[in-house]
């Protein structure tokens, strides 16, 4: 929805920060629908096990993370909404291309747990978050004013969240749904 929003005004806005956010955000949603149908027991990725969901989970905060990081860059500047689309649409293929050929390191191990590969990556996803958020203070008079505040919330949180997710063996254990939790209060401040 927010890239329908920005695909549908862009022509009406010298900004280029939601146009940029908007189809990082689709770019992550497709990561995020594949991460969804990964898990065990649905059925779409048959002989694979919860490594799967992980790298795909990743993946997309890897790309979440950076592209928040480099949305204040934007806000003065008016982009090609194609460009930037086929610029999206190429980082996702190539992700996925990684992760389904077995390019993308590993992330979990069933029965061990998570990887230091997954953990290092949580710890750096939630200092990028932690940076965007700075960047999104420095040019918080660029935005409303409670936008700005929820912005800056969202990308806190989700840096907690990432850090939760280094605490789990068990894809079902409690800091996993800690996290998830934290990310579906980030999910109302988006909206609201």
């Amino acid at each position: 929805s927010v890239f329908a929003l920005a695909w549908n005004t862009r022509s009406l806005s010298e900004q280029g920060y939601l146009l940029f956010v908007g189809t990082a955000l689709l770019a992550a949603s497709v990561l995020n629908v594949l991460h969804t149908l990964s898990y065990q027991g649905v059925g779409v990725f048959a002989n694979h096990d919860a490594n799967l969901p992980t790298q795909l989970w990743i993946a997309r905060r890897y790309l979440e993370s950076v592209a928040l990081l480099l949305a204040p860059f934007c806000i003065r500047r008016r982009l090609n909404g194609g460009a930037l689309a086929a610029a999206f649409g190429g980082v996702v293929a190539l992700l996925v291309w990684a992760i389904f050929s077995g390019y993308f390191p590993q992330a979990y191990v069933p029965g061990a747990g998570l990887t230091t590969f997954k953990v290092v990556s949580e710890y750096v996803i939630a200092a990028l978050f932690l940076v965007a958020a700075l960047f999104h203070y420095l040019r918080r008079d660029q935005f409303d004013r409670q936008a700005a505040r929820d912005l800056i919330w969202v990308l806190a949180l989700s840096a907690v969240a990432e850090i939760l997710f280094t605490l789990y063996v068990g894809v079902y254990d409690l800091p996993n749904r800690l996290g998830i939790g934290t990310l579906m209060i980030n999910q109302v401040l988006y909206f609201f």
